[in-house]
């Protein structure tokens, strides 16, 4: 596996990103993360609208204690489930605060 350094981020991080967008059909989220941690993957990209990507993320964390194994990179202002875009630095604080919450 390759690693790099990303501006502003201590560790190196894979250049193979986990996406999660589809986490919620991994029945064994736990034992999914250990393999591609194995694998040398240690980058998780996660999103708020990403059905629980970053709740399962943050709890195989809490039980494995590998925090400081790797990158998370999470996005934020997507727009309501109106419609109602959400682009400012409110909209930035608010999904970090959460984002923060569940990791």
């Amino acid at each position: 596996m390759q690693y790099r350094k990303i501006p502003y981020v201590d560790k190196e991080v894979s250049r193979i990103v986990l996406g999660t967008g589809s986490i919620y059909a991994v029945k064994d989220k736990n034992a999914y993360f250990d393999e591609v941690l194995k694998l040398g993957i240690n980058t998780f990209d996660m999103a708020r609208v990403y059905f629980g990507a970053e709740d399962a993320v943050g709890k195989w964390l809490e039980k494995s204690g590998k925090r400081e194994s790797g990158g998370l990179l999470s996005k934020c202002c997507h727009p309501s489930m109106l419609g109602k875009k959400r682009v400012g630095a409110k909209y930035i604080l608010e999904d970090f605060a959460k984002s923060t919450a569940e990791l």
